[in-house]
């Protein structure tokens, strides 16, 4: 494990040291950047020196800028390169006109490591490019969201990955941009994620609105996560919102979680009926009457 933080007067020194003794080894790089400064890129150039044994890697920064600066770097041979964190909490950066990435460096970085499958991403605004060979996405979203225009660029980043096979979306209860588009705004075609297996959202009730707008045809794993109090009466948009996708996809879902999200009593029965390969229901705060216990017997 190579550890690099700017906040030292030899940022290059202890990461040299512990080159010196990895020598073959596989190499777990971490950096936690507050200033991007002359020393701390010679020490992250001296650790691209042995990017073919770099096997995970982890960004963190106040600063997008910092963090793109680095990602620019990373172009050369990373083979063993499977997971990469990326984490920024600079509100600051947001999106101006025109532009609808905070990240461009993230899809132009990482063409050769083609092991890479695995990105987990912190930051206030969506991304608008990924590395195409992912195929387990992990989204954590701050307090602030994006714009509601560029909520359609979202939908077609990930419907450009080709390999995604599982994806999980963290989203704090005040989170301001939940899914819905707005009123004035064209809907465009749900995005066909064709190979998601795994779905999982943690956020308001709201996000699930997520739903209406994709396509999953091969979704096994479907998990619905929320800490919002359910005592006044089930979430009927959240009923509409998982029926719209079980019609559209027709997907072979064998579990389901559902923590803390209750659906109308009509609206589980007919989920139900849509769900013939499920094998594992797992329910949190969920009211079930008999005649909807009748239709899982």
């Amino acid at each position: 494990y190579v550890h690099v933080t700017s906040n030292t007067t030899d940022p290059a020194g202890r990461p040299r040291f512990w080159l010196s003794m990895a020598r073959e080894a596989p190499l777990h790089v971490s950096l936690e950047i507050d200033v991007l400064n002359e020393s701390t890129l010679r020490a992250f150039r001296a650790l691209l020196d042995r990017s073919s044994q770099w096997r995970t890697l982890s960004i963190a920064s106040r600063s997008v800028q910092s963090i793109n600066d680095l990602l620019a770097l990373c172009t050369r041979s990373m083979p063993q390169l499977t997971s990469l964190a990326i984490s920024t909490n600079d509100h600051l950066a947001q999106i101006g006109e025109g532009n609808t990435d905070n990240l461009p460096e993230l899809a132009n970085a990482f063409h050769n490591a083609q092991s890479l499958h695995s990105l987990r991403l912190k930051t206030y605004i969506l991304p608008g490019a990924l590395p195409l060979q992912i195929s387990n996405l992990h989204l954590e979203l701050y307090a602030l969201g994006s714009a509601p225009e560029d909520l359609p660029v979202f939908y077609t980043t990930l419907q450009a990955l080709p390999h995604l096979r599982s994806l999980t979306i963290d989203a704090p209860y005040d989170y301001v941009e939940a899914f819905p588009f707005e009123e004035n705004q064209v809907h465009p075609p749900p995005a066909k994620l064709s190979v998601l297996e795994n779905l999982t959202l943690n956020a308001k009730l709201d996000f699930t609105d997520f739903l209406h707008h994709i396509e999953t045809p091969s979704l096994r794993t479907l998990t619905l996560r929320s800490d919002e109090d359910l005592r006044i009466s089930p979430h009927a948009p959240t009923g509409a919102a998982l029926l719209s996708l079980l019609d559209r996809s027709s997907p072979p879902l064998s579990r389901v979680s559902l923590h803390n999200v209750d659906l109308p009593g009509p609206d589980f029965i007919q989920c139900f009926k849509r769900l013939p390969h499920l094998e594992a229901l797992s329910l949190h705060e969920s009211e079930m009457t008999d005649d909807v216990l009748q239709v899982l017997n």
